[in-house]
C-alpha cells in the first residue's frame, strides 16, 4: 500500500494526507485527480490497505484509514469496471462482507460488487465461486450454495486459460480444502 500511495503522491503532491484524513471530501479531491491510468497503482494500494486490515482489523495506525482504501478502490472501478476481469470487485465483495458496519461493512453493497464481480468475469474465474463460498454462504450457513459454488469453482479448468494457469491451480487447492473441511464450516444436522 505505502508503495503505492508514494507514487500517487510524487504524481499529486499532498495525495497521501488527503487519503489518510478520514474525509470523505479530502478523498473526493485527491481521487479526482486520478484517471484511467491510475487503475493499476490504485488496485494495489486498496488492496493492500484492505489486506492490512484484513490481517488485524484493530490496527490503530490502519483502523481509522480504512475508509481511505475503499474510496480508493470505488474510484477505480468506476475509472476502469473491468479490471483484471473484476479484480476490483472482488475485493470490495470481500470487505463489503466481511467489515462490520460501523467499519464500512455493507451487504447490499457486498451483493452488488459480486454481481458486477461475477458479471465482468462472465464466471469464467474460479476467485468469483470462491468469494461466494466464503463471503456469503459460510457466514449465511448456506450450505447448498456452498457446495454449489465449490462444484463450480472445481469446474474452471486451469488449463483453458494459461495466463491465470498458477493462480487457478492455487485457488482449486483452496476449493478441495474448503470442500474436504466442509463439516467444520456448517452446522450440519443429520
Amino acid at each position: 500500500r505505502d508503495y503505492c500511495l508514494n507514487a500517487f503522491e510524487l504524481r499529486y503532491p499532498g495525495f497521501i494526507k488527503k487519503m489518510m484524513s478520514n474525509d470523505e471530501e479530502q478523498f473526493k479531491i485527491a481521487l479526482s485527480q486520478l484517471d484511467k491510468n491510475d487503475v493499476n497503482n490504485a488496485y494495489w494500494a486498496g488492496a493492500g490497505w484492505l489486506g492490512a486490515f484484513g490481517v488485524d482489523p484493530l490496527d490503530i495506525n490502519i483502523l481509522p484509514t480504512i475508509r481511505g482504501g475503499v474510496a480508493l478502490l470505488e474510484k477505480a472501478a468506476e475509472l476502469d469496471p473491468n479490471y483484471n476481469k473484476g479484480a476490483i470487485w472482488e475485493v470490495l465483495t470481500a470487505f463489503y462482507a466481511a467489515a462490520p458496519y460501523d467499519f464500512g461493512g455493507d451487504k447490499e453493497r457486498a451483493i452488488f460488487c459480486f454481481n458486477k464481480a461475477m458479471e465482468v468475469s462472465e464466471g469464467k474465474t474460479i476467485s468469483v465461486y470462491l468469494l461466494k463460498a466464503q463471503s456469503f454462504c459460510i457466514p449465511n450457513q448456506d450450505l447448498e450454495g456452498f457446495d454449489e459454488a465449490i462444484k463450480m469453482a472445481l469446474s474452471i479448468n486451469p488449463d483453458d486459460n494459461p495466463s491465470t494457469r498458477l493462480a487457478t491451480t492455487v485457488s482449486r487447492k483452496k476449493a478441495e480444502y474448503l470442500l474436504k473441511h466442509r463439516e467444520d464450516l456448517f452446522i450440519i444436522w443429520e
